[in-house]
């Protein structure tokens, strides 16, 4: 499957730690930061099936101008499908 998302340069990473551009976020921007990004995980573990990215870290979470959290890579995804289950007799 391939995703198409919008351009958005700017890894939570590279905000926080690359010079000359880290920025210190005030508690505001970091709640609104991890806010977006759980409300994110929940909307893809509520889908039917449930997606799972498997790799969550501040590199995948992009950021744009208005400090609105987008996940990316999602080559480590997966759908949760239904476990089978066997009986034995």
């Amino acid at each position: 499957p391939f995703y198409i998302m919008e351009c958005v340069p700017v890894s939570l990473y590279r905000l926080l730690f690359s010079q000359p551009s880290a920025i210190a976020l005030t508690h505001h921007q970091a709640f609104h930061l991890m806010s977006g990004t759980t409300d994110g995980l929940a909307y893809l573990h509520t889908r039917s099936p449930p997606l799972l990215h498997n790799d969550v870290n501040i590199a995948n979470v992009l950021v744009t101008e208005t400090l609105q959290p987008k996940l990316a890579d999602f080559g480590f995804s997966e759908f949760l499908m239904a476990s089978r289950t066997s009986t034995r007799s």
